[in-house]
């Protein structure tokens, strides 16, 4: 076949890359060469993909592409479009005019280019401040809201004016940060040309709107021994003030204030070429961005010692954000969450009171002394208590360092974040590695720490706001568009089923948290259930389809306890079915009761379950059940796959990768390739049971493109052979002393 017939392929095929094989790779210093010499060590963030080529390469010349190349309907399809574009047939036609156009293949080239090593992201130090700052603005306009808005008239304007002195207190103290991001750019002439053509059409732009004139007198080239860039600086005098005066949109003093802090702030945009990169970044000032490469880089930091340490490997990416960033990112986006999100909501229906008080001629008049101002006030206080006691339990964020490298089938990733886990226990093995049936398909193993005074805090949490809605329904709501009828349904409701919400916390509580040790499970495997006919109304199929078996696995402190909380969540839902019953008795048969499991003992323990039906052509050994067998408790749905993991069996996938004597936190794997086999007679089911001729031509008058095309069903059933080709995944989580987790994930392609 053909390279170009290849490249074709293979470009179809480029976002699946995560089924790579791998070229042979330098195992070389992957850093010094790099952009990362050219992130401060103080930087706030940094990632970037290396050797680009080589994984295209790599992809290119794995089993999956190769596997496709060789269908004998990809081989005729590309015979067809080649012949199509050699002789400028069809739709084709049009795409090799647009291909063959000067300034697409110039285009093409310097994409390409860009593309072909490395490309990077960067913020300096000032990021962190910036996402702060942008924090303080948010919550000083839901802290207004909370303040004016919903309790001052709607034509005051002092809340306007206190916001915008607060964002220009926050302009002046700012400072811009820097950002950049870049390529790779070997052929930096080309790169220069692109820079040059920007540079005329900016000016040529430009030049026909006299009001952008002081922008275009900003607009700069800078030629040095590390480059050429094109710059544009922005500063306030460029606002048009006078514009903006006569406009009234702000008080004259304000105005004034906000044009002297702006004045004296500037941002500056570059594009060009720095150091062999071809970069767009935004800074403070004209030149900040020379300060890249000077000094200590980013491989100084202590945080990124486990990246220099595999340094000499084939790194193919590094990720790095900073605890700065990460602390600034939380604040932002978690930290009083519910009071920044639901607090605002509030603010916005007491907003909405005070509109409608205004339609009815009492502008601005909120009585602060009312029951629903009262009731708004105190939702508020509540979710600031609970946003300070969940605050208890949160460990303070910090950052992550990531990196990942090609090996001889595939790729790996190691991820490091420094934040605590509290959630994971990675003190000691994962016994239940040693009850997933030794070669599933798929399985994840965690194991949890021990923390029920979470759920307290949840129950306390729910009563909290019980208390609150049981206030609500006491307040008169006439007037506020609170439908009164509906509210009395709810609260009618609300009473009926709180007691057996308190009876299901209860047994969750003091019976399932006790019971449970931490490790949990879900393994997917395939081969103990088969049948040609599942269902009575499913067409019978030719062949048996064999149905993925999906399981559970959980450790036992104490299995009496936990079957017991069983017994308790039938009850509720008995009682459930009697409040069903309240509201339409003809809904559930007054006999009915939810049928409680079928009990026996079997070699690996005790089983509860629901056995199939005598008319139901599944197999028989089909049985929807939970089983007690040790010190664990299995969920299934095959007694056969139960009875397995029941077993202890060593482990025999993700060697290497997934070490059943090491403490681990987390165990996972995932085999794609087998899972698509698995599922493989399923699909020609369904196809054979929507077309009659699976080697008929698919025909799509829609599709015109395709004309001339010869596609079958079994053509596209072929393709589904290729993913059968696609390798597996397994990953570990260890947690340090510390506190701190690292992930470590490995891709391994199938072999050649």
């Amino acid at each position: 076949m053909t390279r170009c017939r290849k490249l074709f392929v293979a470009g179809l095929l480029f976002p699946f890359s995560f089924a790579n094989g791998s070229a042979a790779i330098r195992a070389e210093d992957a850093l010094s060469s790099t952009s990362i010499r050219l992130a401060p060590a103080d930087a706030d963030f940094y990632a970037a993909t290396y050797r680009m080529k080589e994984q295209w390469a790599s992809f290119v010349s794995g089993p999956v592409v190769r596997k496709l190349l060789d269908l004998p309907a990809v081989q005729e399809n590309l015979e067809i479009f080649l012949d199509q574009w050699k002789n400028r047939d069809d739709n084709v036609a049009n795409l090799r005019m647009v291909w063959e156009n000067p300034n697409a293949k110039d285009a093409v080239k310097f994409a390409t280019e860009l593309v072909s090593e490395e490309c990077f992201f960067l913020g300096d130090k000032n990021t962190g401040e910036f996402v702060r700052a942008y924090t303080r603005v948010i919550s000083a306009i839901n802290e207004l809201a909370a303040n004016e808005l919903a309790v001052e008239s709607l034509e005051d304007d002092s809340a306007t004016n206190k916001l915008m002195n607060l964002w220009i207190d926050e302009v002046e103290k700012l400072t811009v940060p820097m950002m950049v991001m870049g390529a790779k750019c070997k052929d930096e002439e080309l790169a220069i040309t692109k820079v040059d053509q920007l540079e005329a059409s900016l000016q040529l732009s430009m030049g026909f709107v006299p009001e952008l004139a002081p922008v275009a007198n900003s607009i700069k080239r800078i030629e040095d021994d590390r480059g050429s860039r094109l710059t544009v600086e922005f500063n306030g005098k460029m606002i048009p003030w006078d514009v903006l005066s006569s406009a009234n949109l702000l008080d004259e003093e304000i105005m004034e204030v906000l044009q002297n802090a702006l004045n004296q702030k500037t941002i500056a945009l570059t594009i060009g070429t720095l150091d062999g990169y071809f970069i767009v970044g935004i800074s403070s000032k004209r030149g900040d961005l020379l300060k890249l490469g000077k000094g200590a880089n980013l491989t100084t930091h202590p945080d990124l010692a486990p990246v220099v340490l595999n340094a000499s490997k084939p790194i193919t990416s590094v990720s790095y954000l900073s605890d700065n960033l990460a602390k600034a990112n939380y604040d932002s986006q978690f930290k009083d969450f519910f009071t920044k999100n639901f607090a605002a909501l509030l603010n916005q229906f007491m907003g909405v009171q005070v509109a409608v008080r205004g339609l009815n001629g009492d502008v601005g008049k909120f009585d602060k002394t009312s029951e629903v101002f009262e009731f708004a006030e105190n939702i508020k206080s509540d979710l600031k208590w609970m946003d300070e006691s969940i605050a208890k339990f949160i460990p303070e964020a910090r950052g992550t360092t990531a990196y990942s490298f090609s090996t001889v089938n595939g790729w790996e990733q190691v991820y490091h974040i420094r934040t605590k886990n509290v959630l994971l226990d990675g003190s000691k093995p994962l016994a239940a590695l040693q009850h997933i049936g030794g070669d599933p398909m798929m399985m994840v193993v965690t194991r949890l720490q021990d923390h029920p005074e979470y759920f307290r805090l949840m129950r306390q949490i729910v009563q909290r706001f019980k208390k609150q809605l049981d206030r609500a329904f006491e307040i008169d709501w006439s007037g506020t568009g609170v439908d009164m009828d509906d509210l009395k349904k709810a609260r009618s409701d609300i009473e009926s089923l709180w007691p057996l919400l308190v009876k299901l916390a209860d047994a969750w509580e003091t019976k399932v948290l006790p019971g449970l040790n931490g490790e949990h499970g879900v393994i997917m495997s395939s081969g103990s259930l088969a049948a040609k006919q599942w269902a009575k109304e499913m067409p019978p199929s030719d062949v048996p389809l064999p149905l993925p078996e999906i399981a559970s696995v959980s450790g036992v402190r104490d299995a009496a306890k936990l079957q017991d909380a069983v017994r308790d969540f039938f009850t509720v839902c008995d009682s459930l079915l009697d409040y069903v019953r309240t509201k339409d008795p003809n809904s559930v048969p007054a006999s009915y009761t939810i049928p409680r499991p079928s009990e026996s003992k079997s070699d690996g323990g005790v089983k509860f379950g629901y056995p199939i039906p005598d008319d139901c052509p599944a197999p028989k050994s089909m049985m929807p059940h939970g089983l007690f067998s040790g010190n664990y408790l299995y969920g299934s749905y095959s007694e056969k796959q139960s009875e397995t993991l029941a077993k202890s069996s060593p482990l025999t996938i993700g060697a290497g990768v997934i070490d059943t004597s090491k403490p681990l936190a987390n165990a996972s794997y995932l085999n794609v390739g087998r899972i698509m086999s698995a599922v493989k007679p399923w699909v020609v089911y369904g196809a054979k049971l929507g077309v009659q001729d699976l080697d008929a031509p698919i025909e799509d008058p829609s599709l015109e493109a395709l004309e001339g095309y010869a596609v079958t069903t079994n053509d596209l059933l072929s393709i589904w052979g290729v993913l059968e080709t696609i390798g597996d995944f397994s990953s570990t989580t260890e947690i340090g002393a510390d506190g701190t987790s690292t992930t470590r994930a490995v891709y391994r392609s199938i072999s050649k």
